[in-house]
């Protein structure tokens, strides 16, 4: 496997952390729900772009099979 393809990797995984964070801190945080609207409205924004970018990595990753590095596809 290639640097850039372990660096990938690295990051999804590192994405993913702070992804599945966010996602609890809006679903399940009681301070979520004290902020102004306006930095709810922006944090949600920020999920969507995650996820978006989270699946640009798993496609890049996926990619790799080509090569015969790739993964298997997330659950």
């Amino acid at each position: 496997m290639q640097d850039f393809q372990h660096r990938a990797i690295e990051e999804l995984a590192q994405l993913t952390d702070r992804l599945d964070k966010l996602a609890a801190f809006i679903a399940s945080d009681p301070k979520f729900s004290l902020l102004p609207k306006d930095e709810r409205k922006r944090i949600i924004e920020q999920h969507g772009y995650m996820c978006a970018y989270l699946r640009v990595l798993w496609q890049r990753i996926n990619a790799f099979k080509e090569d015969g590095t790739g993964l298997a596809p997330r659950p």
